[in-house]
């Protein structure tokens, strides 16, 4: 077992070798409330969130700044809010294999000031955002209900979201469209374990450790919003017989965007981020509970002048019940 363990660190740490980068008007949280949880035959799950996510704190590097302490030559940020509500709903067909299928709305209002007047232009829209599929295979897990599981999980995202947004006189920047107008892939693996009871509980402690990387490909008018790497490692501690706390630590990583045919400069975009996300989860009934985490940064570093956030919100209502389940063979 400690060689499997071995081996999954060291592709974690391969994962996380890649350079890569950030880009502010795509925002969503990099905390993940599902995905570590193994799969369970006929097992289905409806979770509904919403992130908050205030991007209004100018940063240039590692540092808090003025707007237009680095100015860009079209346009100075100054700021982004985001709302966004995520449905996902998720089947284990056996517990070996999973699909899930998320689909987001997006509420944002964006300002920046145009370099060459001087003017604040704003933009307020909402809309449907991209489709995403997935699917879940236990590549390998132990024997018992409390052994570890690895879980290998592969996505596409389809390109389903609105990217017409605009204002009174002019579209919105593309990166900041609900939909990005490319067809993205996802890579993970998810390290799950259970751990022993603390105290009596309906349910036991868990950890898990994952890795993901996002390669999306060229979108509205060929702009590319650059690669993901997203790295967590969490916990869930029950400490009575309804309420579980949570946390996870968050390493987020982006690479520069390409411009395509827009005149967009992707110099002010790409960078990384560490947050501290703790959490609570509520059970109110047996299969329904709800969930709350501020994710707290604790580094953040972009390339040239970008807005940033000093706390994101994110909420949720999961319901699971039993469907009919496959009948597939199981080979562990």
């Amino acid at each position: 077992m400690f060689r499997r363990i071995a081996f999954i660190l060291t592709t974690l740490a391969a994962f996380a070798a890649r350079p890569a980068a950030a880009s502010c008007g795509a925002a969503s949280c990099s905390v993940d409330p599902i995905m570590h949880e193994p799969s369970a035959a006929g097992r289905m799950r409806l979770d509904v969130s919403f992130q908050y996510i205030d991007q209004g704190t100018p940063r240039v590097g590692d540092r808090r700044a003025d707007v237009g302490e680095d100015p860009n030559p079209d346009h100075n940020e100054v700021r982004s809010i985001n709302r966004l509500w995520n449905t996902r709903l998720d089947y284990d067909f056996s517990p070996r294999w999973g699909v899930g299928i998320t689909l987001p709305f997006f509420a944002r209002t964006h300002d920046h000031i145009d370099t060459a007047s001087g003017d604040l232009n704003r933009w307020k829209f909402t809309g449907v955002g991209d489709l995403m599929v997935e699917t879940r295979w236990a590549a390998w897990r132990g024997d018992g209900p409390a052994a570890p599981v690895v879980t290998l999980t592969l996505a596409g995202k389809f390109p389903t979201g609105r990217t017409g947004a605009h204002n009174e006189t002019d579209n919105a920047e593309v990166p900041i469209q609900p939909g990005s107008g490319s067809y993205d892939a996802v890579g993970g693996i998810v390290y799950s374990q259970s751990l022993p009871k603390l105290i009596e509980t309906p349910r036991t402690p868990s950890l898990f450790a994952s890795a993901s990387y996002r390669k999306n490909g060229s979108g509205s008018r060929g702009y590319v919003v650059g690669d993901v790497f997203d790295g967590r490692v969490g916990a869930t501690v029950p400490v009575w017989s309804k309420l579980d706390l949570l946390g996870q630590i968050d390493w987020r990583v982006r690479r520069r965007d390409q411009a395509g045919e827009t005149t967009e400069d992707v110099s002010f975009t790409g960078g990384e981020s560490l947050h501290l996300s703790p959490g609570l989860r509520w059970h109110w009934s047996k299969g329904i509970s709800t969930y709350v985490y501020a994710q707290l940064p604790i580094y953040q570093y972009v390339n040239r002048e970008q807005l940033t956030s000093d706390v994101n919100w994110h909420l949720g209502l999961t319901w699971e019940f039993a469907a009919p389940a496959l009948r597939t063979k199981s080979h562990f």
